[in-house]
Formats: C-alpha cells, structure tokens, sequence
C-alpha cells in the first residue's frame, strides 16, 4: 500500500529529526515564520487590493451619483421644456405637426386636429400613411399638394412656404421647415398651418370696395368732364354770341350814320329843291320809306344780338 511506502520513507526522516531536536524546531520555527511572513505579505496585498478597490469604488459610485444627479436634472428640464413646448403649442392659433424622416407623427397640438378634422381614429395610428390622404382630399388641388409634400420629403433641407384652398373655401397658410442639428443631421420637419380665410375675405372686400371706388372716381370724373365740356361749349356760344352782338352793334352804328345822311338829303331835297317835281318826290318818297326800313331792320338785329 501506499502508506506504507510513505512511512518507510518518513521514518529514518523523523529518527534523524529526533536526533537533532534543536536543529528541527530552529527549522520548524523558521519555516512558520517564512509562512507567516508570506501570510501578512499576502494578506497585505489583498488588504491593499481590496482597500484600493474599495477606493476605486467609492469613486465610481460618486460619480455615478453625480452623473445620475446631473441626468435627472437634465431630465426635469427637459420635462420643463416639453411642458413648456406643449403648453405653448396648444396655446398658439397655429397648427402644429412635427413628422419624423420615417413619416412618424411625433407630435402634433389639438388645433391641428381641429383645422382638419381629423378622426380619433388616425389621431391614434400616428402615421402619415393615414393622416396624409384625409388632409389631401380636403385641398381643392389635392394632385399638386400630394406633389409638393413629397418634393419637400425628397429634400430634407428644404424649406416651402405657401397658401392653400380648401374645398370649402378656407384658406390655409402652411409653412414646413426641417429640425436639424448642427452637423446636419435631421431629427424631424415641422409643418405650421395657419386659418387665414377671414384675413383673405377681409382683403377681396377691401379690394373690391376699392374697385368700386375706382369705378366711381371714373364715372364721377366722367360726369365732370362732360359737364366741363358742357359749360366750356356754352361759354365758347356765349363768347360767340357776345362777339356777334359787339359786331351788330358797331355794324347797326356805322349803317346808321350813312342811312342818317340819306334821310337827312332826302329831307333836305323835299323841303328845298324839288318841290314841284313830283317824279322825283315820289323816287325820294321810296328813298325814305326803304331807308325806314333798313333803319327798322338795324333795329331787329341789335335786339336779336
């Protein structure tokens, strides 16, 4: 057996250990002390080790502390931020749609919902793929709306700014932006609509009140014109008819004097010269009595003037 073997071996050992009794307990206390400087250099170590990753520890549980200290107030301010955001989205008159590069609605204020009526079922789904058609159908130009959304989603970068008609007569103004980062990536495209039928109806009374004042500034000019040419045509008669009447009057005097002559060499021939020639008193008679009636008609003519 095996222990037998080892007890052969061990006796003569232990017999010559006997014989040397103090040589045998230096060595046994020598081997123990090496053993129990070996033990405290060891157990040093591990002290040591563990004390350092006690250390080491402490510091990562401090750091974590303060990392999760600074993550949660990160998180209350950005909970401010969202509370802030929603309160001022649905606070403001304009529809808000934020839609992200996968066409998801990430969010969206209840006075988008209300401007296009949107059902609570496609509220819930979220998507464009059923939130798009019902928003498209009711635009009086559904064709060229569908184009240019997809246009702005082949280029994220690019921005668009128009008005749209409904099929009801409202009109929209709908402006969509991306939401980038600073090195370009794109997060999302927010789109903004604005209810500007009233502001549009207001604008076409305004411009067809200002057509009808154009139209009666032009009639009332008209009138005026009309009347200018009126009261020009009867001064032009007027200046004509005084003119005339200038010129009888002078014409009537320069008549009369030579007519004055006449009558007065008439008279003159009766009274004194030919008294007994009766041929000639009856051809000085018919000079009279035309000379009478050229004098009468002088007359007529400056009353008529």
């Amino acid at each position: 057996p095996l222990s037998q073997q080892w007890q052969l071996v061990l006796q003569p050992t232990a017999a010559y250990l006997a014989t040397n009794a103090l040589w045998y307990h230096w060595f046994v206390w020598a081997c123990g002390l090496l053993g129990t400087a070996g033990v405290v250099v060891y157990l040093s170590l591990v002290l040591n080790r563990n004390r350092q990753a006690e250390i080491m520890i402490h510091d990562r549980t401090e750091q974590l502390r303060q990392a999760n200290e600074q993550l949660q107030a990160t998180l209350q301010e950005l909970q401010l931020q969202k509370s802030l955001l929603e309160c001022t989205s649905e606070a403001a008159q304009d529809g808000i749609l934020v839609v992200s590069p996968a066409r998801k609605w990430l969010f969206f204020n209840q006075r988008f919902v209300d401007m296009w009526q949107i059902p609570q079922a496609i509220v819930a789904q979220r998507t464009s793929a059923e939130g798009i058609p019902w928003i498209v159908n009711q635009i009086a130009n559904p064709q060229r709306s569908r184009q240019n959304i997809e246009q702005l989603y082949a280029e994220p970068t690019a921005r668009a700014a128009d008005e749209i008609t409904l099929k009801d007569g409202a009109v929209y103004e709908r402006f969509s932006a991306p939401v980038q980062r600073a090195d370009g990536f794109i997060y999302a495209r927010v789109w903004y609509f604005r209810d500007i039928t009233a502001r549009k109806r207001a604008e076409a009374a305004l411009q067809a009140s200002q057509q009808q004042l154009q139209e009666r500034q032009q009639h009332e000019k008209a009138v005026v014109e009309e009347e200018l040419a009126r009261v020009r045509h009867q001064l032009v008669v007027h200046t004509r008819l005084a003119t005339l009447g200038q010129v009888a009057a002078t014409i009537a005097h320069e008549l009369r004097n030579p007519l004055g002559a006449v009558r007065n060499a008439v008279y003159y021939m009766r009274r004194y010269g030919v008294k007994e020639q009766h041929d000639l008193l009856e051809f000085l008679q018919i000079i009279d009595r035309e000379v009478s009636t050229a004098d009468r008609i002088i007359t007529d003519l400056l009353e008529m003037s």
